[in-house]
């Protein structure tokens, strides 16, 4: 529920920061839920369920990375380079 007021302020308010912080917690709570999942699976004697719930938090994170604009890092240091003028993008080279 945070997460998603989160990610509404972001979008009214057009923040970048406020929305990446709402898909963070959102993350994070699947993240929590996940591990509490795969501790019951192994517990109940399934420990191929350690493997294959991790590749479902990958999928969900990229999902949400997509769904996002799906922005690499370079491209995001490049636009805030051009916010704060050439001498920022040389800094901060990958």
């Amino acid at each position: 529920m945070a997460a998603q007021i989160r990610t509404r302020a972001g979008e009214c308010l057009a923040s970048p920061a406020l929305i990446a912080d709402g898909n963070h917690a959102r993350v994070d709570s699947y993240v929590s839920l996940a591990v509490v999942a795969t501790a019951a699976f192994v517990a109940l004697g399934l420990p191929i369920a350690d493997p294959l719930i991790g590749l479902a938090i990958t999928a969900v994170i990229l999902k949400i990375t997509w769904d996002r604009g799906g922005r690499s890092p370079p491209a995001t240091v490049k636009a805030i380079a051009k916010m704060r003028g050439p001498m920022a993008w040389e800094r901060w080279r990958w």
